[in-house]
């Protein structure tokens, strides 16, 4: 009963059964054709002929006269990795007035942000932020940071994240695992590079999920370093939803150097996002 996808080509007959509970979530499907997938890479050239489309033929034999989105176009190509494309725009993606910050940011092993100085604060500090964001879209394998850090940390990092964790921030993290899209969590690391931002994947207290839909969200980023007995907790709102992450004994003695504001990337290989702020405050 959880629904079955089979695809035939030649001979060769592929079957993709629905994970459990995807069919009980629904989809609206109202076109049928051929549609890109959104995510930086090479062209593909292909033709197709004689369909039948729930019983009824297509033969091409004349133009069909199906809708066209997006092509033939003629634009300038913004997402072309690794060049990020992230600063002020007089747009309205976040909704509201013109005005607001983002773009395009991939996931790429050199370092990058755009961000405000503050500060310096530390790990002694309280920190507040918050604002509305969306996610316009976003590839697999793609993130997004958003929060405090250090620019001697960010600066100086010339190498990926599976050799050298960053270290000095305190921040949301936008990232997948790809199976589930982008969890939207608490993420921090001291100046020796001890840190988190588990996904609780699986468990009552798993993050919220943000979706490339372009839909506004309301945000909050909150640290307390006399929480959790005093060994500090990040607190992360996604509207409604909200979870916390605490420090683990004796990292908020170690310390961090927290000088900027802003949007800085994972330094991993990977895809883009594509996200837009508005209506910042934050701790400055």
């Amino acid at each position: 009963g959880r629904g079955l996808i089979t695809f035939r080509c030649d001979d060769n007959v592929y079957e993709l059964p629905l994970a459990a509970g995807h069919k009980r979530q629904g989809a609206r499907f109202d076109r049928f054709g051929i549609w890109n997938q959104q995510t930086a890479g090479d062209s593909l050239e292909v033709y197709v002929d004689d369909l039948r489309i729930d019983g009824v033929d297509e033969s091409f034999a004349s133009d069909p006269d199906w809708l066209s989105d997006g092509n033939p176009a003629v634009y300038e190509d913004r997402v072309i990795r690794p060049y990020h494309d992230i600063g002020y725009r007089a747009t309205a993606h976040a909704g509201g007035h013109l005005g607001e910050i983002g773009g395009v940011m991939f996931r790429d092993e050199q370092p990058m942000y755009y961000a405000d100085p503050v500060g310096p604060f530390s790990l002694d500090d309280e920190l507040k932020a918050s604002g509305r964001l969306v996610l316009d879209s976003a590839g697999a394998d793609s993130a997004m940071m958003l929060g405090w850090f250090g620019k001697d940390a960010k600066r100086g990092k010339n190498t990926p994240e599976h050799k050298q964790r960053q270290t000095d921030y305190v921040a949301i993290m936008i990232e997948g695992p790809s199976r589930i899209g982008h969890y939207f969590r608490a993420a921090y690391s001291t100046s020796k590079g001890h840190g988190d931002a588990p996904t609780n994947e699986g468990q009552p207290d798993e993050r919220p999920v943000i979706r490339p839909d372009e839909q506004t969200h309301e945000w909050s980023l909150h640290y307390e370093p006399t929480a959790a007995n005093g060994r500090g907790r990040i607190t992360v709102r996604l509207d409604k939803t909200s979870c916390h992450l605490d420090l683990r004994e004796g990292e908020r003695s170690e310390g961090a150097t927290l000088d900027r504001f802003g949007l800085f990337n994972v330094q991993s290989g990977g895809h883009h996002v594509e996200a837009y702020l508005d209506d910042l405050r934050y701790s400055k």
